[in-house]
């Protein structure tokens, strides 16, 4: 009876740990397979699988590289084998290298484990970013307390089908169901992995029409602005006679295709599809020339202003940029239009732009994909004063920038250019030195020094300065300069 104990307990010390690894690898397996088959379906339970599987793993590794001893179990070693019994060495010593390899793969496994798990989820993190596919928009009944029916499901139903016909990715789909609470709403949707869910009610009073509409995006496309309460379930009024005239409808319809069509717009411009973003940017504009409420119209020309920029259309983006401000200014479109200018060669209006951008400082990252600040501002405004041989007025800047943002590497790089263009070469390489240390890969940073040190006669420190540039920096064109440098100075490339 002992016997047989002892030859359990063994059996499970020898096999409890692969038997756990081997369930633990199958689970994580299965839902890195689930969540990259499906990254818009990671449930909880999913994550749960995921993260004991994850532990499990690494808890084996950390078994089979610490704590693992079966030399203690042996009955004998290598050392108490007589000899002349060459068979039983070599067994004994296959046992030696097997278990150093399982020890080494062990090890192994716990740094990849983590490294593994990392780089899927930033790959997670990327599939959960992009736009579906399919876009689904599902349009629910909306609950009246009226026998007639009004036709309101059926005019938005219908309005969003005509918009989006032309967009291969879009479906709608009208639903017989109602919904009363938003979690209603979006359990439907959830269960049909709709992007859109629209829903409301609506009724009459003596005097006026109670409505309340509901534009539910189950996952905001990145960069998305709120939306104002009219159309997150605040009950607003209307005249009587709208209902019966389909003014009401009308309007509704008008307002959820806007709203969708900036959604699928904005899914768009998250991936920098500049030509897919304006195409639904426009129809969503299209949709009414009268203000919307419900989102600002200067948002959408901004952003549309945003991608003709990213695509080198600067008369329409500076179009897009003018009347966004028209309708409402704000610090980040005049700074964008503002590069505009600058990259137009338009010196004066980038800099009137800069300096309304600065006098307004509110709204950076205006539906930007990037932070645009107000140190960046004064860079910027800095660059422009220096292109117009403005020096000093550009030190001053670049003074204020880094005021402002001790850490912002390219206001250093731009003032230690042009404090060698004044004549202090020493300066300049302080303000390159400190340049580089924020951003060792900025290669313009690392050409300008070069050039400082050949002002100052160090040829050797401009040598190594040119050939980090050859190694960082990505532009033909820049790196031909770079080599042409190396030439008239006689340097070695």
């Amino acid at each position: 009876m002992t016997e047989a104990k002892n030859n359990v307990t063994t059996f499970l010390g020898q096999f409890t740990a692969p038997i756990a690894g081997v369930i633990s690898l199958t689970t994580t397996l299965f839902t890195f397979i689930k969540l990259f088959n499906d990254p818009k379906d990671a449930g909880i339970l999913i994550t749960i699988l995921l993260a004991l599987g994850v532990l499990t793993l690494i808890g084996v590794c950390l078994y089979y590289a610490r704590f693992w001893q079966p030399e203690k179990t042996d009955q004998g070693t290598p050392e108490c084998i007589p000899p002349s019994d060459d068979r039983l060495v070599k067994q004994q010593q296959q046992q030696v290298n097997q278990r150093r390899w399982i020890r080494r793969t062990a090890l192994v496994g716990l740094v990849a484990i983590p490294f593994l798990c990392l780089s899927g989820f930033s790959r997670w993190q990327q599939l959960q970013n992009r736009p579906p596919k399919e876009i689904l928009i599902l349009v629910a009944e909306f609950n009246s307390t009226e026998d007639q029916n009004y036709l309101v499901t059926t005019t938005i139903f219908e309005n969003l089908e005509k918009a989006t016909e032309q967009y291969a990715d879009v479906k709608v789909k009208r639903l017989d169901s109602s919904f009363i609470e938003a979690t209603e709403a979006r359990k439907e949707g959830n269960k049909q992995k709709a992007s859109i869910v629209i829903w409301g009610s609506y009724g009459k009073t003596r005097d006026k029409v109670p409505i309340s509409i509901n534009f539910e995006l189950l996952k905001k496309p990145k960069y998305f602005p709120d939306l104002a309460p009219e159309v997150k379930g605040e009950v607003r009024h209307a005249p009587l006679d709208y209902l019966d005239s389909l003014a009401l409808q009308t309007q509704l319809s008008q307002e959820t295709t806007y709203l969708t069509l900036i959604t699928l717009g904005m899914s768009r411009y998250a991936v920098d599809d500049w030509d897919g973003a304006i195409a639904r940017f426009t129809d969503a504009l299209d949709q009414t020339v009268e203000s919307v409420s419900v989102l600002d119209r200067s948002r959408i020309h901004h952003a549309r202003g945003y991608s003709y920029h990213e695509k080198k259309g600067f008369a329409e983006a500076i179009a897009d940029y003018t009347h966004s401000i028209a309708l409402k200014p704000t610090s980040s479109t005049y700074y964008n239009r503002g590069n505009i200018y600058r990259d137009t060669k338009q010196f004066d209006l980038a800099i009137a732009d800069y300096t309304q951008a600065i006098k307004l400082n509110k709204d950076w990252g205006y539906l930007n994909s990037e932070f645009s600040g107000l140190s960046t501002a004064y860079n910027n405004r800095g660059n422009a004063k220096y292109d117009l041989g403005d020096k000093s007025g550009a030190i001053k800047d670049f003074n204020r920038a880094i005021a402002l943002d001790p850490e912002l590497a390219m206001a250093y790089n731009n003032r230690g250019a042009t404090k060698s263009d004044l004549g202090d070469q020493w300066g300049a390489i302080k303000d390159l030195d400190r340049a580089i240390a924020l951003d060792p890969k900025d290669a313009d940073a690392y050409y300008n020094r070069g050039l400082v040190y050949l002002n100052v006669g160090n040829r050797k420190s401009a040598t190594k300065d040119f050939r980090k540039v050859l190694q960082l920096a990505q532009d033909s064109k820049f790196r031909n300069k770079v080599k042409q440098e190396l030439k008239n100075f006689g340097l070695a490339s």
